[in-house]
């Protein structure tokens, strides 16, 4: 169970948005849950962007923070500067994939997916953010 778990950390910037785009594209099929306006897609897309400067900002704070090498270095080798910023960078991407499928495809449901997605990303970096700023 221990192996799961730590595997799911290590891999969560993949794992976590895909289970969460696999539970709501069943939903979506299943309900038809995310029918969106066009509306409320560009107000969904205004936020997207919001959120993907948010995680800008988050990695500026982070690589602005002075280290502390030995702090630093035991960060590196438990593999949690790698979780972080890899969910860092995913969560900017699947944010801009999302803005970029509204404006070239006109794909509501997908754009949301995505969005929803990124959510996952953005609240795995917050939970590390705190925690790094905690430990530093």
């Amino acid at each position: 169970m221990k192996k799961v778990k730590s595997y799911l950390k290590y891999y969560s910037n993949f794992t976590m948005p895909s289970i969460i785009f696999g539970i709501c594209f069943i939903l979506s099929k299943r309900i038809n849950i995310f029918k969106v306006s066009s509306d409320k897609i560009s107000t969904l897309m205004d936020v997207s962007a919001s959120l993907a400067g948010v995680l800008l900002t988050i990695l500026t704070i982070y690589l602005a923070v002075p280290q502390n090498k030995p702090k630093k270095e035991r960060l590196r080798s438990s593999y949690h500067e790698y979780i972080y910023l890899s969910n860092i960078l995913t969560g900017i991407i699947l944010f801009f994939l999302s803005i970029a499928i509204w404006i070239f495809l006109d794909a509501a449901t997908l754009s949301t997916l995505f969005f929803l997605s990124g959510i996952a990303n953005m609240a795995i970096a917050t939970y590390y953010t705190f925690y790094l700023i905690k430990l530093l």
